[in-house]
């Protein structure tokens, strides 16, 4: 691409015969991302991780060049004062950089930087550029001209994708009659109202993307429901188009749901040929949030599975940049990689903490940990090969059995070769550790309930514990918040006390709605650790 003729230097587009300035020559390993949160997002501005800066303080020059896939390189203006690059409205427009897209920067020495832009459907960005400067400045004069209710809806398909893990229920294609104005809306399927524990004592459901709601009235015609003018209200207001595909979401609360948005020109939004990548396969991320520290289970990105080319079986090795190499079990209909529990504990992996994925070769990935900060993790300070951690039983992603089962075998998976060498050294004689799950131990404490009427009939009347459990509850207040873990969602339950008993309060009926249990189920109910009950649907 030629160069722009823009008076402003650091905003312009410069690319050299080799397809990028020349670099440095310094040993440098270092990566951060910037997720570019609605909080912080600032057009033309990106905001780099307070620890990178001071540690380059001195290094860094006012210019920067940001080498992306395909030759391109953009330059910025580096505010030491702020922390911050700027200058940078015309790379933000071409490549549609809008808040909760995720920026990741490998320094690579003097004034470079690689960078790789994901998109709110967490997988790369497409880096292809087919319009003229002029044409795409044309086109984006208001691209930062964002409603609150567009940024809203950009919060909740990042969520969704990058965030959150199974959390879909109801997935439905929009077509013209759902975007006219008029009285009604078919908006559900009938046969999709049971899986959305929908029912016609219902008269209003409450629609989110993320913060915003709208409440919108319901009415019902021989089984059927049908939205009133709300509906095309926030339509509108959203800049759905047809052709795009609605997924609902429990949100937990009873008659809520949250939604989120694939747009019907996805593919054209992401890296689907893979450019930059020597596989040909887009990247992705995850960040990292309770319900995978708890649960030790993420989903795969939905754009990432189905346009990315990857070929994935039931074991999946993950590299890390220690060297270290994991074996995660996949589940192709559910798309969930599973089995994270001795990674979280030998990582230290907390909340917010981001990992990236570069497909290496069949179900194989090559994985970056990111720090909340954004900072790329620090492998010195995680237990090396002396803690003889092939040796260690982990309690992964627990499988809940009676106490009399003894019947649970364990197999080990034998890796025959390691990733080529991409971003890490993996050396042939390394440790696999493999990811699988394994029983709880005997000693942990469950019992069983057996769901009557007044367990699920939504006026919070939860379940009681046994008496013997008295021990574990005696400490136990109002104020005691448990954590209810079902399938892959986890579920904030408040308690009761009265005297020497003790009950589920505040927040099981969210439970019961959003595990969809019923009447006549039997539950059963593993403490796993402090405050921590995973349950399972025996019946």
């Amino acid at each position: 691409m030629a160069s722009s003729s823009s008076r402003n230097q650091c905003r312009t587009i410069m690319s050299t015969k080799n397809g990028k300035p020349e670099v440095g020559s310094e040993d440098i390993d270092m990566k951060f991302v910037c997720p570019n949160f609605a909080s912080n997002y600032i057009p033309g501005v990106v905001i780099w991780p307070k620890d990178f800066c001071l540690e380059y303080v001195e290094t860094l020059p006012e210019t920067v060049f940001l080498h992306l896939p395909g030759g391109v390189v953009w330059t910025g203006t580096y505010r030491k004062d702020r922390f911050w690059v700027e200058g940078l409205e015309k790379m933000m427009t071409f490549y549609c950089v809008k808040p909760y897209n995720l920026i990741l920067f490998e320094y690579i020495g003097g004034p470079n930087f690689n960078i790789q832009i994901y998109n709110e459907y967490a997988v790369e960005t497409n880096y292809s550029i087919s319009l003229k400067l002029d044409e795409a400045l044309g086109v984006g004069r208001n691209f930062f001209d964002l409603s609150e209710i567009v940024v809203d809806k950009l919060r909740g398909t990042f969520a969704f994708n990058g965030y959150n893990s199974g959390h879909g229920l109801y997935d439905m294609v929009l077509r013209r009659s759902h975007l006219r104005k008029k009285d009604q809306y078919k908006i559900f399927k009938t046969k999709a109202l049971p899986r959305l524990s929908m029912v016609q004592s219902m008269d209003w459901v409450k629609l989110t993307f993320r913060n915003l709601t709208w409440k919108v009235k319901l009415q019902w015609k021989f089984g059927k429901v049908y939205m009133d003018r709300k509906w095309y209200g926030l339509a509108r207001s959203a800049k759905l188009s047809e052709g795009d595909t609605l997924v609902f979401a429990m949100t937990g609360r009873q008659q809520n749901y949250e939604m989120c948005v694939f747009e019907k020109c996805l593919l054209s939004r992401c890296n689907k040929s893979g450019l930059g990548n020597k596989t040909g396969v887009m990247h992705w991320f995850k960040m990292l949030n309770e319900q995978f520290i708890s649960t030790g289970q993420m989903e795969i990105p939905r754009a990432f599975v189905k346009h990315g080319g990857a070929v994935l079986s039931e074991d999946v090795t993950l590299i890390f940049g220690d060297g270290e190499s994991y074996v995660a079990g996949y589940c192709p209909r559910r798309h969930f990689l599973s089995g994270f529990r001795n990674l979280i504990v030998h990582y230290s992996l907390e909340e917010n903490d981001v990992m990236v994925f570069d497909y290496v070769s069949d179900s194989k990935f090559v994985v970056h940990l990111f720090k909340a900060s954004g900072m790329q993790f620090n492998y010195n300070n995680v237990p090396g090969p002396s803690t003889n951690i092939e040796n260690i039983i982990h309690e992964e992603d627990l499988i809940i059995i009676s106490d009399s089962d003894s019947s649970i075998e364990i197999s080990n998976h034998h890796l025959s070769d390691m990733a080529e060498d991409v971003h890490v050294q993996a050396n042939d004689n390394a440790v696999v550790n493999h990811m699988q799950a394994v029983v709880p131990h005997q000693n942990f404490r469950s019992f069983q309930v057996y769901l009557k009427p007044s367990h699920v009939d939504k006026k919070c009347h939860g379940a009681y514990f046994p008496r013997d459990w008295y021990s574990v509850y005696r400490n136990w207040t109002k104020s005691t918040t448990l954590r209810l873990i079902f399938e892959n969602t986890v579920y904030r339950v408040h308690v009761l006390r009265f005297d020497n008993m003790c009950r589920f309060g505040k927040g099981w009926t969210e439970f019961t709605i959003g595990s969809q249990v019923a009447e006549g189920d039997t539950i059963e109910l593993v403490m796993t650790e402090a405050n921590t009950l995973v349950v399972q649907l025996l019946t």
